[in-house]
């Protein structure tokens, strides 16, 4: 029975009564226990289920990352100290290389050394003999040459020649060394005269001459010597030559050190070396003056002798004192570059004294063994004595040469190597062990994900499949014996889950789920009450909106029953387009399965007309007008799976079938049960829920059947009035929380509602209107800003004047694209969403209470501009690239570009669109009810006004513009079009739009041919392209607007029948009351034929030529010529119908043979009888 006021009384005694349910399922508050719980269990099943599996990762994690540690550890210590190793091994290894270079360098040095003493003294005893000159009375000539050649091959930085003069001879040397001073001049070129020598002597004595006496030192003053048997070993010709001559006559031997060793030569006839020297001896006083030559670093002198003859028993007849630098010696050791070294002179009479090979340098440290102690270990010893010995040189002292490396050497190979590898080696297994955890992060996200996954799979599942079911499906329940039985017990929902999507893979050959040898899952439940629910009217619903809000409105009502079936203890089966089918008693038998069932197909007829009123405002007019057919029926039933390529559960059986067929004889807003279900309600105790349907319905397959309707209870005790839901809901009139204009509370509940809607659909072009004003503001500075006498600029007395072939719209605006692409949250004043509601709700009150051209056409015609403007869309061959190195912002940029051409910029300006859906709003304000002919033949006021031109259509542009330019409105105005401009673009898309809708006017028909062909036909060129695209743009726009004013032509049949039904009865209203010359019943059949063919059908595929619509034009053209084909079959039937009715409501038959057949139709129009309490329902939130 359909819901009202007189219904019997709501359920009463039921603790899930309706009106308890209801209340607690809009409160965002309520706690829903079941429904926690079944969360739980989901996910402590699947939780449980993988225990032993987590363990297992768990332990193995640790064990990787245990190993991991490990081995990171060791290879990176073991690469460090190996390393390190080799880096030491091949210090030693050029250590020992160097002691090995030592060795072998001091023994070639000792061998220049003495190699290059021996030829010198060669050359001296050669020059005696031959000279004929005796000892010591010999001077060598070019001796500065053949001493710098010595000292070169030698490496030593002096020695002097020293003859040994005896007492006798004393006096005799003196006045022959005083005679011959010519060598110290130097630099001697060629050999001197005899006359030459005297002469360069005398030179020299004269300048600066030398002692005339052998003298020594003492107190640090020269003393001649103490006359004695000698032997004197007076100093006489030096290499270097000195500058100072006091040098010469210096008895070398006459310090006592120095004459133990002289007498140590001559008594062995060999070289003599003596000790380390440091002290301020007597000998180096007098050497030179020269800084180079005295300082204090250890030396030592040796005394090479010089022989008279060749003989073998040759006398000594004088030495060479040879000054011997332990620096210098220690410097040709190695090769140049060589460094890191320390050397430490131990000599067995002076003691150690330690050098530092630096910078490729040798330095004296100091007296001691002052090496580095950290390299005592690896100290070697060369000999030097062993060597002298070899050579025949003597001493009295032992020396040997102790090198130590030193720091600087170790440094040479202590590279950064070993660090360098370490931190490498570091880093690849800190990055393997970042990568590990990252991976087994990732791994974990991923499982959680899984896990997640698989509990929701096993609550999806468990929406598909009651549980026995579902476990059996997934081998939980083991029933057969044998390995597969033991290895199904063992599987789990996680397999499970994996089996349902293996099952979804549109790949799956089905064999993974139904094996061979497994068994169909199926049960016989014997006692059931199966539903039908289908939404009425949905298919013409639907034909009028976009396929989003298509499935919005049955993804919510869909939502809301089931959380109904799940309070409820109902299980869904499923939803077959706009019919949802449910079953109790299974799988759990449930004695009171039809009240069950009850209960929960009342609450969602009263949940279906809570949502459809809630989205009325977001989904358009006519969505609050939805209702159901529900069918129940009670009996056994056949409940499986069905395993194919996909996994479905399905109901089968009688029962079934019989519960679909009372589904469809029933009736909208009613619930029809079955005599089965009906008993099983009344047994229970609620035969007052039940009353006897008074006709039986004829259901195909069954014949007659006696059906019963279920009481839905009194709309007054399931809430308040439709104001009052709507302000306790936050829908409907106070969905703006705002004030409202107090002439709306005269309008009508469903035109309030309308206002509503059409209210929301400006207010969001607004939205992108104040974003792109923003953008604008800052780029340019309005200099023609709109203010209070800007809108009353003179304009043409008719607004045919105004039409204009072209209108310019705004050129392309990257900025402006992308806001109006981000312009939802922009905000609006509430000042001007209160203006425009009030703007709105008077332009309603403005419309005439005409069948056809009321207010719920301009709403109709709103939406259809709505849906066309939203499907307005670049050709499917647009040419973009999408470049890989254009970033994206560029690429998004010249998206919208191209864009904005191929849609002749209509999608890029907000403005435009406002307009376009204002026209749609108010092309038919003040409308009579009669053509414009009618008008013009009865010489109106408003006829003759605008010339018998476009009357209806101008006089509404006029009146509702006069509406908008009142002082009320002035901050609406200013947030439509803040510039003179902006205001002239706006208003000249009115009259265009609005004066588009006069499809009869002649010359307006050749104006807009001939633009058309214009803009579309191939063989016209326009040289401007901004012109041919604005051309273009307004040729979309007034079509857009021509195919929305008769867009119930192109959308479902019940669409279409239900507007020209009210068109038909304006026309029969015009008819009567004498503003019309024919009945249109004499002309309707044919007229609508020819109304197609001329008229629809090419506005259609004009609408497809424009190539900006998409697949709504051929949408419209589908319609269209579907509904041409069944007007062609049923019109006239349809005709004869409409004329039987409105002759009854005007007296002119007697209607008391025709019944109404509303309850047998399967959708019928609002009209209906049975509609009456559902158009007045409103559920309390």
């Amino acid at each position: 029975m359909g819901i009202n006021e007189n219904s019997l009384p709501l359920l009463d005694d039921d603790e899930l009564s309706v009106s308890s349910k209801l209340s607690s399922d809009n409160g965002s508050s309520t706690f829903d226990p079941t429904d926690s719980d079944e969360r739980n269990a989901d996910f402590n099943e699947v939780k449980n289920l993988t225990r032993k599996e987590n363990e297992a990762v768990e332990m193995w994690r640790e064990l990787v990352t245990g190993m991991l540690v490990i081995t990171a550890c060791l290879v990176t210590c073991g690469s460090f100290i190996y390393l390190s190793i080799d880096e030491t091994s091949s210090f030693k290894t050029s250590f020992n290389q160097d002691v090995v270079t030592i060795d072998d360098a001091a023994g070639d040095a000792l061998e220049r050394t003495i190699s290059g003493f021996k030829s010198m003294g060669d050359k001296l005893t050669t020059h005696a003999q031959s000279s004929g000159s005796a000892w010591p009375l010999v001077t060598m000539p070019f001796f500065d040459i053949h001493g710098d050649d010595t000292r070169v091959i030698t490496h030593v930085t002096y020695f002097s020649v020293c003859p040994i003069v005896m007492e006798p001879e004393k006096s005799a040397w003196e006045e022959y060394a005083l005679n011959n001073q010519w060598w110290l001049v130097g630099n001697q070129t060629h050999a001197h005269t005899e006359q030459e020598m005297q002469n360069l002597s005398a030179a020299v004595a004269a300048e600066n001459s030398i002692p005339e006496y052998i003298y020594r030192v003492e107190d640090r003053k020269p003393t001649a010597t103490n006359v004695g048997p000698g032997p004197y070993t007076p100093r006489w010709q030096m290499s270097p030559t000195p500058n100072d001559p006091v040098p010469v006559n210096f008895d070398v031997v006459s310090s006592k050190g120095s004459m133990e060793f002289f007498e140590f030569m001559i008594a062995n006839e060999k070289p003599v070396l003596s000790g380390v020297i440091t002290e301020d001896f007597t000998n180096t006083a007098m050497l030179h003056r020269e800084a180079d030559i005295i300082d204090m670093a250890p030396k030592s002198f040796m005394f090479y002798p010089i022989f008279e003859s060749f003989d073998q028993d040759a006398a000594v007849v004088g030495m060479f004192e040879i000054y011997l630098d332990w620096q210098l010696f220690l410097a040709d050791l190695l090769p140049e570059g060589d460094t890191g070294l320390f050397y430490v002179l131990n000599c067995s009479c002076s003691g150690m004294f330690t050098y530092e090979l630096n910078g490729g340098k040798v330095h004296y440290v100091g007296k001691g063994n002052l090496h580095d102690i950290f390299y005592t270990h690896l100290g070697q010893e060369v000999q030097v004595t062993t060597r002298w010995d070899s050579h025949n040189v003597t001493t009295p002292c032992s020396f040997s040469l102790l090198v130590y490396p030193s720091s600087e050497m170790r440094g040479s190979f202590s590279s950064s190597m070993p660090e360098v590898f370490t931190v490498i080696i570091a880093v690849v297994f800190f990055v393997m062990a970042f990568v590990f955890f990252s991976y087994d992060k990732y791994v974990q996200k991923r499982q959680e994900k899984v896990f997640r996954q698989a509990v929701k799979t096993n609550r999806i599942v468990s929406s598909f499949f009651p549980r026995s079911i579902r476990d059996r499906l997934f081998n939980q329940d083991g029933g057969e014996g044998g390995e597969n039985s033991s290895r199904r017990r063992r599987s789990s929902t996680w397999a499970g889950s994996l089996r349902l999507k293996s099952y979804l893979n549109d790949g799956d050959d089905g064999t993974s789920v139904a094996a061979e040898d497994d068994k169909p899952i199926a049960d016989l439940f014997p006692n059931c009450t199966v539903l039908f629910a289908d939404i009425v009217g949905f298919t013409a619903w639907s034909s009028m909106r976009e396929p989003t809000q298509v499935l919005l409105l049955l993804e919510t009502i869909y939502r809301a029953f089931d959380e109904i079936a799940k309070r409820r203890k109902v299980f869904k089966v499923e939803t077959i387009g706009d019919c949802y089918v449910a079953v109790t008693g299974l799988p759990e038998p449930h004695k009171l399965h039809a009240l069950v069932m009850a209960k929960f197909a009342r609450e969602i007829m009263y949940k279906l007309h809570e949502v459809t009123r809630s989205l009325e405002v977001s989904l358009g007019p006519d969505t609050g007008d939805l209702s159901m057919r529900v069918g129940l029926h009670s009996g056994p039933v056949t409940a499986g799976v069905l395993r194919a390529d996909r996994l479905r559960f399905q109901l089968f059986g009688d029962t079934v079938n019989t519960a679909s067929r009372i589904e469809s004889t029933g009736v909208r807003g009613c619930i029809q049960l079955s005599k089965e279900t009906a008993e099983l309600i009344c047994n229970s105790g609620r035969a007052h829920w039940v009353r006897e349907r008074e006709d039986k319905v004829e259901a195909k397959g069954k014949g007659q059947l006696t059906t019963f309707w279920l009481s839905l209870g009194a709309a007054s005790s399931i809430g308040d009035s439709g104001e009052n839901f709507a302000e306790e809901t936050g829908q409907g009139l106070s969905y703006y929380d705002i004030p409202r204009n107090q002439k709306e509370s005269d309008l009508p509940r469903k035109t309030r509602r309308l206002v509503e809607w059409n209210v929301d659909i400006l207010h969001r072009v607004l939205r992108q209107i104040a974003a792109t004003r923003k953008v604008k503001d800052r780029q340019v500075k309005r200099t023609k800003t709109l203010d209070k006498n800007a809108t009353e600029k003179a304009k043409p007395t008719m607004v045919l004047e105004e039409l204009a072939e072209v209108i310019q719209l705004p050129r392309f605006s990257s900025k402006v694209a992308q806001v109006v692409a981000n312009a939802e949250e922009e905000p609006v004043p509430p000042v001007v969403v209160n203006q425009l509601h009030n703007f709105v709700a008077e332009l309603a009150a403005m419309y005439h209470d005409n069948p056809f051209h009321n207010f719920e056409h301009a709403s109709h015609v709103t939406m259809s501009v709505v849906k066309l403007l939203s499907r307005i869309v670049a050709p499917t061959d647009l040419d973009v690239v999408d470049d890989e190195n254009v970033n994206e912002k560029a690429f998004m940029k010249s998206v919208a570009s191209k864009l904005h051409d191929n849609t002749y910029g209509i999608t890029s300006d907000p403005l435009t669109q406002f307009a376009v859906v204002l026209s749609a709003l108010i092309h038919d304000v003040d409308h009579l009810g009669v053509p414009n002919t009618q008008l013009v033949t009865e010489e109106t006021a408003t006829a003759i006004r605008y010339k018998g031109k476009s009357v209806a259509e101008q006089n509404s542009v006029d009146e509702s513009w006069n509406l908008l330019m009142m002082p009320d409105y002035s901050e609406l105005r200013k947030a439509i079009a803040a510039t003179q401009t902006d205001w002239e673009r706006f208003r000249q898309l009115v009259v265009n739009s609005v004066l588009a809708t006069d499809i009869a006017d002649k010359e307006q028909k050749q104006f807009r041919n001939a633009r058309w062909d214009k803009a579309f036909k191939d063989d016209f060129y326009e040289e401007d392209m901004d012109v041919d695209r604005n051309r273009k743009a307004t040729i979309v726009i007034e079509h857009l607007i021509q195919a929305s004013d008769v867009s119930h032509t192109m959308q479902h049949w019940h669409i279409y029948r239900k507007w020209n039904e009210r068109l038909f009865r304006e026309l029969y209203k015009a008819y009567k009351e004498g503003r019309a010359v024919s009945d249109p019943t004499d002309f309707w059949y044919k007229g609508e034929i020819g109304f197609f063919d001329f008229y629809i059908i090419p506005l259609t595929k004009k609408l497809k030529e424009c190539g900006v619509f998409g697949v709504s034009s051929d949408e419209y053209l589908n319609y269209a010529q579907q509904n041409l084909a069944e007007w062609k079959a049923k019109g006239e039937q349809v005709v004869a119908e409409m004329s039987t009715k409105v002759r009854e409501e005007y007296g002119e038959v007697d209607c008391s043979e025709f019944v109404d057949e509303a309850i047998d139709e399967p959708e019928p129009g609002p009209e209906a009888n049975v509609e009456q309490g559902v158009d007045d329902l409103d559920v309390s939130a």
